[in-house]
């Protein structure tokens, strides 16, 4: 049972474990010393901090590992692995590696300055698709992504079982 919580008696088993792991409070990250050594000199610049909320780049980032997730829980699934959310409540350190190694291959460009160019080089080299590759159609599919990841986990936790 998860502290100050109480849990339906609908939710599933898997899903106490992924509700305890995301509401825990018991770590402060600005006060820990990788924080004060390596990560505030990045958390705590301009281009971060307006990265936060209802902007496109979260927003793209979002999308990105929605698109991700969805294909990864339900291949899992299908070949046996459990429901999503037993999935990420049994096995959240590979969920958060990967979401930081996509939020961080999102976010390096930008603060480099390169952001955009890697496509324009593809089509130097390779014939690209015109209207294929866009920022509207990754926004597009990024929606429905989370939408789509937010339907299989409310579906799971009624059904109390694997949605595929």
């Amino acid at each position: 049972l998860v502290e100050g919580l109480s849990i339906p008696e609908w939710m599933p088993e898997q899903g106490v474990s992924a509700i305890s792991f995301l509401t825990a409070t018991d770590f402060d990250l600005k006060s820990s010393k990788i924080y004060k050594e390596k990560l505030s000199q990045y958390l705590e610049k301009e281009i971060f901090q307006n990265s936060i909320g209802f902007k496109p780049l979260p927003e793209s980032i979002h999308g990105r590992l929605a698109m991700i997730g969805v294909v990864t829980g339900v291949l899992a699934e299908i070949f046996g692995a459990g429901s999503m959310l037993y999935q990420f409540g049994k096995f959240p350190l590979p969920v958060l590696l990967f979401s930081g190694l996509i939020t961080a291959a999102s976010i390096i460009p930008i603060v480099k300055g390169t952001e955009g160019e890697y496509m324009d080089s593809l089509k130097d080299q390779y014939t690209v698709p015109e209207g294929v590759f866009t920022e509207a159609n990754e926004r597009l599919h990024g929606r429905l992504a989370m939408l789509g990841i937010s339907v299989i986990f409310f579906v799971e936790a009624l059904s109390n079982s694997a949605l595929f």
